[in-house]
């Protein structure tokens, strides 16, 4: 007969309901990201983005765009991150990355504003 094991805990398969797509706009553009991502890659884009190198910060908020975003919207981002008539602040990065994080630790610290 097995015996009782006491420090033994089942993670069982986390997989949510099926959540849906986060979307946000930008210049009246519709970005649309993967509905979940995995709990390592937050880990790592924390990891990264806490670092002193700005090369490595840089890095962790430009892969994690191409990380969340489907390719079709990540293409269209790109294009307007080049786009010298409709500027992006690194304030309005900065605030999109907030809120998917937000989105995927299903912790948001304020409801979304329509605008």
């Amino acid at each position: 007969m097995p015996t009782k094991k006491t420090r033994y805990k089942s993670f069982g398969s986390p997989k949510n309901e099926e959540l849906e797509d986060i979307t946000f706009e930008l210049y009246k553009e519709e970005y649309v990201s993967r509905p979940e991502i995995q709990g390592v890659h937050l880990l790592r884009f924390s990891h990264r983005i806490a670092s002193d190198d700005q090369e490595a910060v840089t890095g962790a908020l430009l892969d994690f765009f191409k990380l969340v975003l489907y390719p079709e919207s990540y293409e269209r981002l790109e294009v307007l991150w080049e786009d010298p008539d409709r500027i992006v602040p690194i304030e309005v990065l900065s605030d999109i990355v907030a809120f998917l994080v937000e989105e995927y630790t299903s912790r948001p610290t304020q409801a979304a504003s329509e605008s």
